[in-house]
């Protein structure tokens, strides 16, 4: 299992992904799939799952972008 850190510098926040092999989840995603896709081009299609420390807009402003991929979300 590895935990990412991904600097979203153009939107001043910063996120984390939890991957095991191919599965995936994101912690509070500031930024879209394509911005994560892009730091990290293996990662599988299908985020597993979504995880909110909080609803605060920043962190839930791409929330429909993995859940049209099939992400469940946990606040």
């Amino acid at each position: 299992m590895k935990l990412l850190f991904i600097d979203t510098s153009n939107s001043c926040i910063n996120l984390y992904v939890i991957r095991n092999n191919d599965s995936w989840a994101v912690i509070d995603p500031s930024a879209s799939f394509h911005e994560i896709k892009a730091c990290i081009p293996d990662i599988s299609e299908t985020p597993k799952y979504v995880l909110l420390t909080h609803a605060h807009f920043d962190h839930i402003l791409n929330i429909d972008d993995y859940v049209s991929r099939g992400a469940k979300v946990y606040v």
